[in-house]
């Protein structure tokens, strides 16, 4: 009976063994994934962060450029008038 108990112990250890083994590769399997998706996480933060500045400068300068297209047009129209109107047209000094 003692070799009965004690195969059935060296079984039962065996197992336990086998369980903490498979454990232990789903846990790095699970922390290569977690690791894997932070990666990426941190990557499409830095995309993200570039488009937003992308947009920040194109706005800061298109808005003086529009002003200046603007204006432009605003200078052809009062040249073009008859008289021209130079005075308006003129810069300011």
């Amino acid at each position: 009976m003692a070799s009965w108990v004690s195969s059935g112990k060296k079984k039962s250890e065996e197992a336990l063994k086998e369980a903490l083994d498979l454990w232990e590769v789903r846990v790095s399997e699970r922390t290569a994934e977690l690791l894997n998706t932070q990666a990426e996480l941190t990557r499409l933060s830095q995309v993200l962060s570039m488009g937003e500045l992308t947009a920040s400068i194109a706005h800061e300068i298109n808005q003086p450029l529009t002003a200046v297209v603007t204006h432009g047009h605003a200078c052809v129209e009062w040249l073009s008038a008859s008289p021209p109107n130079l005075e308006k047209a003129a810069p300011d000094h």
